[in-house]
């Protein structure tokens, strides 16, 4: 598997963190590797 290429299958994440900086960060290099990216900033959030 590339370093660049989203594996096969189910791409989507869910990234949790409360710094907005790193899950801003996170968010975008993943989707620039092929994953479809859900984000919170909290567990709460998350869970909603």
């Amino acid at each position: 598997m590339a370093a660049d290429k989203a594996p096969a299958g189910r791409k989507q994440l869910l990234v949790v963190d409360d710094d907005r900086l790193v899950l801003s960060l996170m968010a975008s290099g993943l989707t620039d590797a092929g994953y479809e990216v859900t984000t919170a900033d909290s567990a709460e959030d998350a869970e909603a």
